[in-house]
């Protein structure tokens, strides 16, 4: 495998080269094992210096599923070494027939998000009109996140089946 220079973005700070670049790649429905472990980044840039140096981050988002950060310790346009690949945001879904829920009160549903911590941020959403119910979300243990829909619209809503999908983003360390 080889980089697909069309999937692939450089940033720099100013315009100043020198320091550590931002990259991203979008590899579309590679998996993020596939591109870390395929020498994806490795060939020259049109200048002849390697594609990625020592120290650059790298973005990497798939549509299979995936994204993370890699920085990399050790690069050359032969080799790339690379820390673990740290994700930035992970994803969960289930399917929700939350019932009928009465005014002012609420009912919560868990879903397994792996490599969610507490501290993390979570956006949820539904795949249909909530019908004017708030929707929250929060990491309430190791690989759990818990979604509340609450009720404060005067009277009871009962919602059909939909799937409740949640994203967690990574606390900074």
């Amino acid at each position: 495998m080889s980089l697909d220079k069309t999937k692939f973005t450089r940033a720099t700070s100013s315009g100043n080269s020198s320091g550590p670049i931002i990259h991203s790649y979008n590899g579309g429905a590679d998996s993020l094992a596939t591109i870390l472990t395929a020498n994806y980044f490795l060939g020259l840039n049109n200048d002849g210096n390697p594609t990625i140096r020592a120290g650059d981050f790298v973005f990497i988002s798939t549509t299979s599923g995936g994204s993370c950060m890699a920085v990399f310790t050790t690069a050359s346009s032969t080799s790339v070494a690379t820390a673990a690949c740290t994700p930035v945001a992970l994803f969960g879904s289930t399917t929700w027939d939350a019932g009928s829920i009465g005014n002012g009160n609420e009912e919560a549903k868990e879903v397994t998000v792996t490599g969610a911590a507490l501290g993390d941020l979570v956006i949820a959403s539904m795949s249909l009109d909530v019908a004017d119910l708030a929707i929250t979300a929060t990491v309430t243990a190791a690989n759990t996140v818990t979604a509340q829909l609450m009720n404060n619209t005067g009277g009871s809503i009962d919602l059909a089946s939909a799937t409740l999908r949640v994203m967690v983003f990574k606390a900074p360390n």
